[in-house]
């Protein structure tokens, strides 16, 4: 063998032995690298996002039909397949994603089985199609076909989501009434209600008190958590007053998370004002009082979190209370936490899943009738090329 291949081959295994030894700590820096914040900047990377919307109405409740009354929408549901459920006061509604009726369910009232103690408001999907509906006390569940499943004894803040995974754990909003804040707590529970863990927790501004009573006056600037879980059957969660959203699995371990860099803006004074005059009055002991309303140290930066198919995050921003439009503005974020897009919808929006965008609309126009809701989805004719 010539000198000089015998110099090559003894400076590759030198080379490929120096390799092996490094393996370890170049894979164990990659890990940490993976679980860092993604990089904190402030301009989508591709720019902003022209959405070519295709709008049309599903469920009319001015609409007159013998098949089924839907008088005054609570919620809605969209499935896989593109139908939706439709929560009314006293029935739970299955429609096709054109309006046809395909099943029905009058709500039973009490405390058995799949009886609701009081009127629920908000209903969730889970795995499988399953509808997760609470009635403040408890978790009622439906499968697709509206049969009841079983109830699941979780006591829920009003009006707080609930995420139920592939794998059956719940995320849940609950309070804690154990330090003399109350706190509000996100938390992982498994399919029979059992705690699993908290992940976070937060003092809720909202709560006065008033004559040793706790009074709950929540307002739009009040701070909360929001979240949504991901193509991947990860939750994604965050903090109102930052701008940071985390990522973990249904153990609670946490696995990455991404922000972006966002100035607070301030809460003006006509801005206390507005939320001071919409806050609800409560009778205490015969007598009318209206609770003090704590502020947040500035507005908070997001009001919402949906993730799609796709693993993209939408996350909708907080504007003022004193913008009385209903155009929304969303920041679009890759299933690594990449900040892609920003772009405009001209709606919040319940669902964006296979380029649809389900939505309720309230019309509150005649004050002489009662309220008119549509169920309306956009079909966005520009998905496909939205990158991901």
């Amino acid at each position: 063998m010539r000198t000089d291949n015998k110099i090559f081959y003894a400076l590759l295994i030198i080379l490929l032995t120096f390799n092996s030894f490094l393996w370890p700590f170049n894979y164990a820096r990659a890990c940490r690298q993976s679980e860092q914040t993604s990089e904190n900047i402030s301009i989508p990377l591709l720019g902003n996002l022209k959405l070519d919307l295709q709008e049309e109405t599903i469920i009319d409740s001015s609409r007159e039909n013998k098949e089924y009354d839907v008088h005054f929408i609570r919620d809605m549901v969209p499935d896989s397949e593109g139908n939706i459920a439709v929560l009314t006061y006293e029935h739970i509604y299955k429609f096709n994603d054109e309006g046809r009726l395909l099943g029905s369910l009058k709500m039973a009232f009490g405390q058995g089985p799949g009886e609701f103690q009081n009127r629920p408001s908000r209903m969730y999907r889970g795995s499988q199609d399953n509808l997760y509906i609470s009635d403040g006390y408890k978790l009622i569940v439906f499968d697709k076909e509206l049969k009841f499943t079983k109830n699941i004894n979780r006591v829920l803040l009003p009006g707080s989501g609930v995420c139920a995974d592939n794998d059956g754990f719940l995320y849940t909003i609950e309070s804690d009434y154990s330090e003399p804040q109350i706190k509000r707590v996100l938390s992982i529970s498994d399919g029979e209600g059992r705690l699993v863990k908290n992940i976070f927790s937060y003092h809720d501004p909202g709560i006065a008190k008033g004559r040793g009573v706790k009074l709950y006056t929540s307002h739009e600037y009040a701070p909360r958590i929001y979240y949504c879980l991901d193509s991947d059957n990860h939750l994604i969660y965050g903090y109102s007053l930052e701008y940071k959203l985390y990522r973990c699995d249904n153990a609670g371990n946490l696995l990455s998370t991404f922000s972006i860099d966002r100035k607070p803006q301030t809460i003006s004074a006509k801005e206390k004002n507005e939320i001071k005059n919409l806050s609800r009055r409560t009778r205490i002991s015969g007598s009318v009082k209206r609770p003090d309303t704590e502020f947040p140290p500035h507005r908070p930066f997001f009001k919402g979190i949906l993730g799609d198919e796709k693993g993209r995050i939408y996350v909708f921003r907080m504007k003022s209370i004193l913008d009385k439009t209903q155009e929304e503005t969303v920041d679009i974020f890759s299933r690594d936490g990449r900040y892609l897009y920003q772009t405009k919808l001209p709606c919040f929006p319940k669902s964006i899943r296979n380029g649809i965008i389900y939505f309720i609309e309230e019309d509150n126009s005649n004050k002489d009738k009662d309220p008119i809701f549509k169920i309306k989805k956009l079909t966005i004719k520009n998905y496909a090329s939205i990158k991901y």
